[in-house]
């Protein structure tokens, strides 16, 4: 999902020259693929928990770079201008929430945090 929205963004600030082959509309029919895939692995199992939400400082980060991206989507869509530095805020954004929720604590905040309740 993330993976789509970076290349979304950079799509959009025509950074790399191969995404400009594929249209905005390809980037967000991945990403709508992927949180339906989302939804069904989490029907199918019900105790898999997604790496982004599940760890506090990676879905803060996640969060707020969908925030900025909404904003910079309408300024562009306004034509209010610099909304590309918004864009290039965006991607370390999300490079940093996703770079957080593949790290060893990711998982073990939230348990540790359960665990310590429990003991009380």
């Amino acid at each position: 999902m993330i993976a789509g929205g970076v290349g979304f963004i950079l799509n959009m600030l025509n950074l790399v020259d191969f995404l400009l082959q594929f249209k905005i509309i390809h980037f967000l029919a991945l990403i709508g693929g992927a949180v339906l895939l989302k939804f069904a692995y989490g029907f199918l199992n019900a105790e898999a928990k997604d790496p982004i939400v599940s760890h506090h400082l990676s879905r803060n980060f996640f969060y707020l770079g969908m925030m900025v991206l909404a904003i910079s989507l309408v300024m562009r869509n306004y034509n209010i201008p610099y909304y590309n530095v918004l864009l290039y805020l965006d991607i370390p954004l999300q490079l940093v929430a996703l770079g957080i929720s593949f790290s060893p604590s990711a998982n073990t905040a939230t348990d540790l945090g359960e665990e310590i309740l429990d003991q009380q």
